[in-house]
């Protein structure tokens, strides 16, 4: 499953966790720079992404319509792109058992503190 990261990350993260998550999408790699939360949602649904944002209400849509897409949800105020990446990179075999659904239920939310 690929990343697709909310417009509240900037896209220089995908170059920068390219290797450990390679064909990570953006909202302006897939011109979605304008769309609301829902229609993210919905494309994220329908193209099999995770979404990867600050925001609750992306687990807010989660609640209301469940599964799929997962959300990752970082929980951490005024984190660079930089140490979001690094953080990214640290959490990925946590990330990737996520979303491989290691736990034997479907992925939902995790949340990631930095």
């Amino acid at each position: 499953m690929q990343l697709f990261f909310d417009q509240n990350i900037s896209f220089r993260i995908l170059s920068k966790i390219e290797e450990a998550f390679p064909d990570s999408r953006h909202v302006k790699t897939d011109n979605l720079i304008d769309a609301t939360d829902h229609r993210l949602w919905h494309h994220c649904r329908d193209n099999g992404y995770c979404v990867v944002t600050f925001d609750a209400d992306f687990i807010d849509l989660l609640n209301l319509h469940g599964p799929p897409p997962p959300v990752i949800r970082i929980r951490s105020a005024g984190i660079s792109t930089r140490n979001l990446a690094a953080l990214l990179l640290q959490k990925q075999d946590v990330i990737r058992g996520f979303l491989s659904g290691e736990s034997g239920m479907p992925p939902e939310v995790l949340e990631i503190f930095g």
